[in-house]
């Protein structure tokens, strides 16, 4: 009985994983805005959860969608179109990840979430290339995961998010920013708030800039992150500064 009982288990075990070893792809065809209706996705046997899903150029309707309650995705890609969410309800969310999550832009994509609730089930990156944008009005929760955010190399990329919850080990690490140290406007690729970031800045970094830490400004419209030189660092280049000074008025 204790061998059969051992069967039945490695059979359940082994048909679970290799259900979710590998998420199957959806991709958004749109013929109305409900994502929860299967008819807006190819295959149709959906809507997806936890699986892969693709939103191009070719879907019907690409604004104001309705995730209509809780949307959840692996891998979410976004390519070459222009995407926006409706405003949410208060129990609309979008949950990325099931074991090897990820956020894709590509080829100019431009995508709004309104003000639904985004949360990270995996430590994982968002890939944001070839001069796109990503615009977040609601709460990113990290769930005390990691977050990279990966900018194409010497592109115009932007990302602008609101709120965040990165609980006590959360973190973002933002890859390619392009900028120079001190330098607010300068930077291509740009990290933006909507609201006055400061309070999570110890919990930002750029992948590079050794020596140095997250500063933000407000820029009118938005708030701008970049890297700056550590205090101490910034404490040697006052020093320095200032001794040249008073050696040249010695000279002089």
């Amino acid at each position: 009985m204790k061998k059969y009982t051992s069967l039945l288990l490695a059979l359940i075990v082994s048909l679970f994983a290799s259900g979710t070893a590998g998420a199957a792809l959806y991709t958004w065809v749109g013929a109305t805005a409900d994502m929860s209706d299967a008819n807006n996705w190819s295959p149709n046997d959906g809507p997806p959860f936890g699986d892969d899903t693709l939103f191009n150029n070719s879907a019907t309707t690409k604004l104001s969608l309705n995730p209509n309650g809780f949307f959840n995705s692996n891998a979410i890609t976004f390519s070459g179109a222009t995407y926006s969410f409706a405003s949410a309800s208060i129990f609309d969310s979008i949950s990325i990840g099931t074991g090897s999550g990820s956020l894709t832009l590509s080829s100019a994509a431009s995508v709004n979430f309104s003000d639904q609730a985004i949360n990270l089930n995996d430590a994982m990156s968002w890939s944001i290339s070839g001069n796109s944008s990503l615009i977040s009005a609601g709460a990113v929760d990290t769930s005390d995961k990691a977050l990279n955010i990966l900018y194409g190399v010497s592109e115009t990329n932007t990302v602008r998010l609101n709120s965040i919850v990165f609980g006590s080990s959360g973190s973002i690490v933002v890859t390619n920013w392009g900028g120079t140290l001190g330098s607010y406007g300068g930077a291509n690729n740009q990290l933006r708030f909507s609201v006055d970031p400061t309070a999570y800045l110890s919990k930002i970094s750029f992948a590079g800039y050794a020596g140095s830490t997250a500063a933000t400004q407000n820029m009118g419209s938005y708030y701008e992150v970049i890297a700056v030189p550590e205090p101490t660092t910034w404490a040697l280049l006052a020093g320095s500064l200032t001794t040249v000074m008073i050696l040249r008025r010695r000279r002089s």
